[in-house]
């Protein structure tokens, strides 16, 4: 129950301690490393549309695949086919 539950009061507490402050101001910042996201096409718990508005969070380096197929554990439903995003993702930074 505690661990649960930390996640709520570490957001409160968070907001008056100077940590809390560096880290709001650390994940606010456009990442500049590139980003490959993978998403299933026929993912049932979030829309592709979803996943793709994300891209205003993620910097100008963000791809987005979809994978035909897969749902929400596209790793586990097509391996071979994220093992492959993920080679030629590797391959190119």
């Amino acid at each position: 129950m505690h661990s649960a539950l930390e996640y709520y009061r570490w957001a409160a507490r968070s907001q008056l301690r100077v940590e809390g402050r560096r880290f709001a101001a650390a994940v606010s910042r456009t990442p500049t490393v590139p980003a490959l996201q993978v998403h299933g096409a026929v993912d049932p718990c979030a829309l592709v549309s979803t996943a793709a508005a994300s891209r205003r969070w993620a910097g100008a380096q963000h791809r987005l695949h979809v994978v035909d197929g897969a749902g929400h554990f596209p790793h586990e439903e097509r391996p071979a086919a994220v093992t492959g995003l993920l080679a030629g993702f590797l391959s190119a930074v």
